[in-house]
């Protein structure tokens, strides 16, 4: 048969006693359609029937009864809708103790049955099994504030579709694996209605469980204004969709969750597991009153940002600890924007590096979408001044979810407000603002600031005053024309045997080299150009000239009074400790000092270069923190320590003022007031004033009483008493010059500061035991 409605049986108030019916077809119903009747089946088959449209076995139009009891339906197909059963206008249909085994609708829905306009579905003791519909309503569409009730150990299982029960415009799905009645319910369910309060829908002690659905509402979807309550107990556990795990709300309908023994959980989704709100504000799911005794979590999911800021105002899902909120991304926040607002950089600097992420209505940062990203841009809303750099960029970064503005620069100074705005990505809310950061672009005063780079600000420009340079200029020119005065003493008492005795060239070279230490401070407190550069050179060779002076005349002390060396030894190393060999000596270290100072000022010049700090800038200071300025300051170390051994050496030497004593006083006060004071400068203090006055302490204190003790006294006793200085002689003595100083009547002075002939090194010995000395002489 085909064509027209019935493919067996069109009736309009009939019973039949048929047993089958099979391979039937036509427009509507299939096997039959049945039209303001009532008829009664018990015991039938139907098989491998269907339909063009609608109800591919029975088509049931207005106030129609079909009952069914124990029949068997399967292999039928409607290709539009209702796949086996179809009902319009107020059509009722009651199946027990029946199956229904593989009815579809391939193009379109309902794949066991579509029920539309008031018309009512009961199902008690059934199977429905291997269904299937192109869109929605797997097992069954209920449109049109029809009902559909599975009850009494009803199943509804492998029924594919994007829903399993699609419940439309004010229908109802009852008792839903009831628990009173044991009933089961598997699978993808699609429920929304009329949001009018005698279009409510309520479901109560209702489990939905193990739901699927490829697009929304793994278990439930509310939609077009419904009004839905779970009034507990209520199960919703291990429902999946793409989006809604178990609920989802649309189209201004309402889900209300209230009660005890409420379970909803372990549900899954990509967006939403436990509940996604897709509607604009007027649409939400609600959880008032207490929630002790239930166990509810998961993710909700909110679409748009006015519906979460009404959510947040009704403080309804905030309470539950395993549930969080996310929405979309509505908010920008700049993470580091503390330390960036009111904050001050220098005209030639970049803005601080900062970042950028979105957030959403919750406080939750936004993962990236790269099907719709966040634009991010940055603009000045104060003086609307243009900013240099990349100012517009994509929130990309998955791994931080945030974005990065670096070097970024405004070319003027001023105070400006930088604003972070949102062009394309966000959902802001109504009245939102952009965050902003105020930042002032400063420009430093070149003559008395400077930039650090460390956090772009200037800082001050702090140097030694001018009143320092000029007070240590002053005394290194008073100092120098002391040791002047010196050398020209020790050149006009040449001719006396106190000096001639002590050695000249070693004293002339003392004093020569302090003249040049001290005229280094000289040099070093002027502004020329390449002051420091001759001021170390002035003060390291003046060093190397004065220690190595100290240096040989304590060695030949050391040699010629060498107890354990015999009068022959002496006289064999005599000639090697001469004037002569040792001033070469001493040359020989100066030219070593020059070499290494040239080496300095060619690779690393000392010349002063800005050293700035977040506390100050210094720009006059020489620059001596390099490894060249390490090295001189630990060599110089090392010399006056290996001074100081040899002053150790000597120092129970007897001589005429005590000698021996005066070269180790003179070197301990150089380890005290130069070593140590030169390291305490180079390596922890950073005051410039107080630097440069140290520096001048440590060459002036120690370079003077050096001078005071080795030549200065000598020449006192030269001008106040000169017949004692005169009378000085030695037997047979040869003097610095190696000239004979003529013979003395006793052996009572030692003459310490030059080499002996072999003719008078009898005498040093003697002079040991000598108890006889000149005034003034020990």
């Amino acid at each position: 048969m085909g064509g027209g409605n019935g493919g067996a049986l069109q009736m309009n108030g009939a019973r039949v006693g048929i047993h089958r019916f099979f391979n039937l077809t036509a427009d509507n119903g299939g096997a039959m359609s049945i039209e303001n009747s009532r008829l009664a089946l018990a015991n039938i088959t139907f098989d491998s029937n269907s339909a063009a449209a609608a109800g591919g076995v029975i088509f049931l139009n207005h106030i129609s009864v079909f009952n069914a009891t124990n029949i068997r339906i399967k292999d039928s197909y409607a290709d539009s809708q209702g796949g086996c059963l179809y009902s319009y206008g107020g059509g009722v249909a009651i199946f027990e103790k029946s199956l229904i085994d593989h009815c579809y609708s391939p193009t379109g829905f309902g794949g066991f049955a579509v029920m539309q306009a008031d018309s009512e579905l009961y199902i008690y003791n059934t199977v429905i099994q291997n269904t299937a519909a192109g869109w929605v309503g797997g097992a069954v569409l209920g449109i049109g504030n029809s009902t559909i009730v599975l009850d009494r150990g009803s199943v509804a299982f492998q029924n594919e579709g994007q829903s399993k029960f699609s419940i439309l415009g004010g229908s109802q799905v009852i008792n839903c694996k009831s628990l009173s009645s044991g009933g089961v319910y598997h699978g993808d369910s699609v429920i929304s209605g009329n949001s009018a309060i005698r279009r409510r829908i309520v479901i109560t002690n209702t489990v939905l469980s193990g739901n699927r659905a490829k697009g929304i509402g793994g278990a439930i979807h509310a939609a077009h204004r419904g009004n839905f309550v779970l009034n507990g107990p209520i199960t919703l556990t291990d429902n999946q969709a793409e989006i809604g795990g178990a609920i989802s709300v649309d189209t201004r309908a309402n889900v209300t969750i209230v009660g005890t023994q409420i379970d909803i959980r372990n549900n899954n989704a990509t967006v939403g597991p436990l509940a996604a709100i897709l509607s604009v504000p007027g649409g939400y799911l609600l959880m008032p009153g207490s929630k002790v005794g239930n166990s509810i979590s998961g993710n909700i999911y909110v679409e748009y940002t006015a519906t979460s800021l009404d959510l947040i105002h009704l403080n309804q899902l905030f309470d539950m600890p395993e549930v969080k909120l996310f929405g979309k991304a509505s908010q920008l926040n700049i993470a580091n924007i503390t330390s960036l607002d009111n904050s001050t950089i220098n005209f030639a600097s970049k803005f601080p590096t900062f970042s950028v992420n979105a957030q959403d209505p919750f406080g939750n940062p936004v993962p990236v979408r790269f099907e719709n990203p966040v634009i991010v841009s940055v603009t000045d809303a104060a003086q609307k001044a243009v900013i240099e750099g990349e100012t517009i960029k994509a929130i990309l970064d998955k791994e931080t979810n945030a974005v990065q503005f670096i070097g970024l620069k405004i070319n003027k100074p001023g105070t400006f407000d930088i604003k972070v705005s949102g062009m394309f990505g966000l959902d802001l809310p109504p009245g939102a603002s952009s965050p902003t950061f105020r930042i002032t672009v400063a420009v430093c005063n070149a003559e008395t600031e400077m930039l650090y780079p460390g956090n772009n600000l200037c800082v001050q420009i702090v140097n030694t005053p001018e009143s320092h340079r000029v007070w240590v200029a002053c005394a290194g020119g008073v100092a120098t024309i002391f040791l002047l005065a010196n050398l020209l003493g020790l050149q006009k008492y040449s001719t006396l045997k106190l000096i001639r005795s002590n050695s000249i060239v070693f004293l002339s070279m003392t004093c020569v080299g302090g003249i040049l230490c001290l005229f280094s401070l000289v040099t070093g407190a002027s502004h020329y150009r390449h002051a420091c550069m001759i001021s170390i050179s002035l003060d390291n060779i003046g060093f190397a000239l004065m220690f190595g002076a100290l240096c040989v005349k304590s060695v030949r002390i050391q040699i010629l009074f060498d107890e354990k060396r015999s009068q022959k030894s002496k006289m064999g190393v005599a000639a090697y400790v001469s004037d002569t060999v040792l001033t070469l000596y001493v040359l020989v270290g100066c030219i070593m000092m020059i070499l290494f100072l040239v080496a300095w000022m060619v690779v690393s010049s000392p010349d002063p270069i800005p050293m700035i700090t977040a506390d100050q800038a210094v720009t006059q200071r020489c620059h001596t923190g390099t490894n060249f300025g390490i090295a001189i300051t630990l060599i110089r170390i090392v010399i006056i320590f290996f001074a100081g051994f040899l002053a150790y050496q000597i120092r129970n030497v007897p001589s005429v003022y005590n000698e021996s004593k005066i070269l180790g006083f003179a070197t301990y006060n150089w380890f005290i007031f130069s070593a140590l004071l030169n390291a305490l400068v180079e390596f922890s203090i950073a005051d410039p004033s107080l630097a440069f006055v140290i520096n001048a302490v440590a060459i002036l204190v120690p370079t003077i009483i050096t001078v005071g003790l080795l030549v200065s006294h000598k020449l006192k006793i030269c001008i106040t008493n000169p017949d004692a200085a005169r009378m000085i002689t030695g037997d047979s003595t040869q003097d610095s010059n190696g000239t004979n100083g003529g013979t003395a009547a006793n052996h009572d002075f030692v003459s310490l500061g030059r080499a002996p002939s072999a003719k008078n090194l009898p005498g040093l010995v003697e002079s040991k035991k000598s108890a006889a000395m000149l005034p003034g002489m020990e």
